[in-house]
């Protein structure tokens, strides 16, 4: 099987953890420099917009309107050819303890966000039109359905 080259604008995110119906985990990708945790489905959204703005590539169709400081970092214009912190192997490495996911974002039109969604072994799991539709195939396909199930506070794969 050929391995996965990932590009800037493709994110790994590693569940560790779910706690009623929220999950917590980390954000890698090759123009990421360090692992960024999240608590909560908002906070990865959050955290995905401001990765993206930071990457600056998909660019945002629309400025983003900001209350955060001016000393903090801002959203950048389109960039061509993002830094790379970590090669496609190192990614690669990242697991989470429940569920990884990997999600080329396409592009991000009308202030929201279009891609693919892929499990780690490279099968696409879906596409989104919307940070919603990003959420629901997120927790459609592992968190809550797919092939996880809830024993307790324990998460386990049906396989297992």
């Amino acid at each position: 099987m050929k391995k996965q080259e990932y590009t800037a604008s493709e994110l790994r995110i590693c569940i560790d953890d779910i706690k009623e119906r929220e999950i917590q985990g980390r954000i890698y990708g090759i123009a990421v420099e360090k692992e960024m945790f999240f608590s909560c489905s908002s906070e990865l959204l959050v955290m995905i917009d401001r990765l993206l703005d930071g990457i600056g590539k998909p660019q945002s169709s629309r400025k983003t309107r900001s209350f955060r400081d001016s000393a903090e970092e801002t959203a950048h214009s389109y960039c061509v050819f993002p830094r790379s912190y970590h090669s496609s192997e190192e990614i690669r490495e990242k697991h989470g303890k429940i569920m990884t996911r990997d999600v080329f974002f396409l592009s991000r039109l009308r202030s929201s966000w279009q891609g693919v969604m892929k499990d780690d072994q490279g099968k696409l799991l879906g596409q989104f039109d919307s940070e919603l539709e990003f959420i629901d195939l997120l927790y459609d396909c592992g968190v809550t359905g797919g092939n996880y199930t809830t024993l307790g506070s324990v998460h386990h794969r049906k396989d297992e």
